[in-house]
């Protein structure tokens, strides 16, 4: 005989828990969205400053500008992804004990590896991109497959 579920506040104390990877990644995230900005601020600097003065100067430095512009962005996209990756590995060995004691619980069958691949896609969603698309995207719909 099971018994009932007990309802707990697991889920707000492990999320606090990561809560300084999740701090971090958002500020690398403000930073990355900011950068997202310099391909329309290039074009805008080409027709304004490049189109009037016709100096392959002033082309050749907003476009070495740019570039490090999107070097910066792509390192910081980097380090982003790495924080997640961390945060996901710190939700892993903070609630795995328990999935697992709560697999074992369970009655047979196919229920036990569906705990385990519920708790998987959380954790990857939580500490993957997907967070990071819906907070940019809030009334983008997911694509169902």
């Amino acid at each position: 005989m099971s018994t009932p579920f007990k309802r707990t506040d697991e889920l707000p104390r492990l999320l606090q828990g990561c809560r300084g990877y999740f701090v971090t990644a958002a500020i690398f995230s403000l930073a990355i969205n900011l950068l997202y900005l310099a391909g329309p601020l290039y074009m805008l600097q080409v027709y304004d400053r490049m189109i009037a003065s016709a100096s392959g100067s002033t082309l050749l430095m907003l476009t070495i500008a740019l570039l490090m512009a999107f070097l910066a962005l792509a390192g910081l996209d980097a380090v982003r992804a790495r924080v997640l990756t961390r945060a996901s590995i710190r939700l892993d060995q903070t609630i795995a004990p328990r999935v697992m004691t709560a697999i074992i619980d369970r009655a047979a069958g196919g229920t036990r590896s569906q705990v385990l691949r519920d708790f998987d896609t959380f954790r990857q969603f939580i500490t993957g991109t997907g967070v990071l698309r819906s907070s940019i995207c809030p009334g983008r719909r997911p694509i169902s497959r």
